[in-house]
């Protein structure tokens, strides 16, 4: 018998039920990551206020758009959207061939392939041109401090799942797989500094404030490298490594100019939008959506990045 809307309503909520019954079985998983994002509110506080005594910064236009995007995201995670990942995750655990234990082994696993399959999504938002609208909002900063790590559009979640859904399906805890996330997710905020330096052999094998820097720049030799979430072995097996040499000039080939949150979210889908609507051929709107950024109809590259382009070359 087909099931009415009260009663897939009610479904949904037990399912939401579920998942946060279950979330309280990472409680040390979570204690640890609340304690991480504390210290990374404190060393960005120091680091602003640094920056003000010392005079390199005059403005404080680039944190607060920053901050609005933190905001505006915890904002949406406090309505119906905020529930897309948990609930999806559950739903998508009953298609599993197996199911795995929780123990040490399956954490460091589990770990290990969060950050390969975080490699992954990180590469298609440079390379896929419909995810690159929603990922460039965190590239569009000039200046590179840690308030850049939140500066994040807020319907990320759409697409987030989709990269991480496999590790359900071979068996991992959904619980597991959202929590190793967060740890991939948090590792990440330390790295948006300009005050650490080369750390040696660190940076060869883990992403650092060096390697990410060289992956929110703008220079030629920088575009689409370093996509690393904590281990930089995926960009060396890959081909997307690349070191810090030249001085880093952050931003966007084509910047926004701009410090609305509002104008910096849309700018890039306004782009796209544009262009879809500029063509009546579905075959050229399909490449418009799934090729690089720099794609136009008749173009030999998917590139994510239009510098990167047979024709920026000439």
């Amino acid at each position: 018998m087909e099931m009415t809307l009260s009663e897939h309503w009610n479904e949904l909520l037990d399912y939401a039920e579920l998942f946060y019954l279950e979330w309280y079985d990472m409680e040390g998983v979570m204690l640890g990551l609340g304690y991480a994002t504390s210290l990374y509110w404190l060393l960005l506080m120091l680091e602003l206020a640094w920056d003000a005594l010392s005079g390199k910064r005059t403005s404080f236009w680039e944190p607060l758009a920053n901050w609005s995007f933190y905001l505006l995201n915890k904002a949406a995670e406090a309505t119906l959207y905020g529930m897309i990942i948990g609930v999806t995750f559950v739903l998508i655990e009953d298609f599993a061939i197996t199911e795995l234990p929780i123990n040490y082994m399956t954490w460091a696993i589990c770990l290990i392939a969060c950050d390969f399959s975080y490699y992954w999504m990180h590469r298609c938002e440079h390379r896929v041109r419909v995810l690159w609208a929603l990922h460039s909002v965190h590239h569009s900063s000039e200046e590179y401090d840690l308030s850049t790590a939140v500066r994040l559009f807020w319907f990320l979640d759409f697409t987030l799942w989709i990269f991480f859904a496999p590790l359900l399906i071979i068996g991992f805890n959904s619980l597991q797989v959202l929590s190793c996330m967060l740890i991939v997710f948090t590792y990440m905020t330390w790295v948006h500094t300009q005050k650490i330096g080369k750390l040696g052999w660190f940076d060869k094998y883990f992403n650092s404030p060096s390697t990410h820097r060289v992956h929110h720049g703008a220079n030629r030799q920088y575009i689409d490298k370093n996509y690393a979430g904590i281990l930089v072995i995926w960009d060396r097996m890959f081909g997307s490594y690349e070191p810090e040499v030249e001085k880093v000039r952050f931003g966007l080939t084509n910047p926004v100019d701009s410090n609305n949150p509002f104008e910096i979210g849309f700018h890039e889908i306004i782009s796209l939008w544009s262009d879809l609507r500029s063509t009546d051929s579905w075959a050229v709107r399909f490449n418009y959506l799934f090729k690089g950024p720099g794609w136009k109809p008749g173009s030999k590259t998917s590139s994510a990045n239009p510098i990167n382009s047979p024709e920026a070359e000439s």
